[in-house]
C-alpha cells in the first residue's frame, strides 16, 4: 500500500508547485485544481488510517464493498422494472 500512497503523495505535490508557481507551464482550472487536491487528501488519509491493516485484507473489503453497491443496483433496477410491469 506503501507505492500507493508515494504515487498520490507526488501528485498532491506536484499539483500543489503547479499551483504555487508564479508562472506554470501549463494552465489549470483552480475549481478543478482544488477539487483534485481535496480529493487526495481524502484518499491519503483513508490510506493512512488503514496503513496498518493487510493490503489484501482492504482490498478484501473494497471488493466487497463494490460487490455489494452493484447488486444494490442490480436490485433496484429490476425492483423498478417490476413496478412499472405492474403499473403497466
Amino acid at each position: 500500500m506503501a507505492s500507493y500512497a508515494a504515487a498520490l503523495l507526488s501528485l498532491f505535490h506536484t499539483l500543489n508547485n503547479l499551483n504555487n508557481h508564479p508562472r506554470p507551464p501549463i494552465s489549470l482550472d483552480k475549481e478543478q485544481l482544488h477539487s483534485l487536491t481535496q480529493n487526495l487528501t481524502f484518499f491519503l488519509d483513508f490510506l493512512e488510517r488503514y496503513s496498518g491493516e493487510e493490503d489484501d485484507d482492504l482490498e478484501s473489503r473494497i471488493a466487497a464493498a463494490a460487490e455489494d453497491i452493484i447488486e444494490s443496483h442490480i436490485v433496484d433496477q429490476i425492483h423498478g422494472k417490476y413496478i412499472l410491469h405492474q403499473v403497466g
